[in-house]
């Protein structure tokens, strides 16, 4: 199984971000600009393509506990688009943005769990996080096809055990989602 990666909503993609004002806003600290800056250098939207600058924009947001872009950072330790490839780092950053409700973070993170890779391979925890990814209600149905696919493969008491765990799930807010930063680059 392969994460399926996909930066950011392709709703997303499609607005007409202003550079030099979310660039100011970015300087002066503000995590949503820094997030779609990072998104904008990442995908060279109106600018040239700069993997580097996508990946400092988006660890200046996800520091301050922004989902979307620790799940980005998550995507770029996957992929090692401006980082090196490193699946701990990537599954540090899933596991802080799924722990927000992140859906595309929970997906890749209940892969994670499911593979055994960098954590030890546990179905009822993968079950967790792929049924909270499918039941979110604005973007569960990208993850229908697959879940549903994977539970005809799971025992019915790994099911139930995840879905217990699911239901108790409590999404942690962004001030309990910072970081403190290593030297990660």
């Amino acid at each position: 199984m392969a994460l399926g990666l996909a930066l950011l909503p392709m709703s997303l993609m499609a607005q007409n971000i202003d550079f030099a004002d979310t660039k100011i806003l970015a300087d002066q600290g503000d995590a949503e600009a820094q997030y779609l800056l990072g998104t904008q250098y990442y995908y060279g939207h109106g600018l040239i393509q700069d993997h580097d600058l996508a990946f400092k924009y988006y660890q200046m947001s996800a520091v301050q506990g922004h989902a979307s872009a620790q799940y980005s950072l998550g995507a770029l330790y996957t992929v090692g688009h401006g980082i090196d490839l490193n699946d701990k780092m990537a599954f540090k950053y899933y596991q802080l943005a799924a722990n927000q409700g992140d859906p595309m973070a929970q997906h890749n993170l209940g892969l994670i769990y499911a593979q055994g890779k960098v954590v030890p391979e546990n179905l009822v925890i993968a079950y967790k996080w792929f049924f909270l990814a499918r039941e979110n209600q604005e973007y569960g149905h990208k993850f229908k096809a697959f879940v549903d696919k994977f539970e005809g493969f799971m025992p019915e008491k790994v099911k139930v055990e995840g879905k217990d765990l699911a239901k108790s799930f409590k999404p942690k807010s962004r001030e309990e989602s910072r970081v403190i930063l290593s030297d990660e680059k």
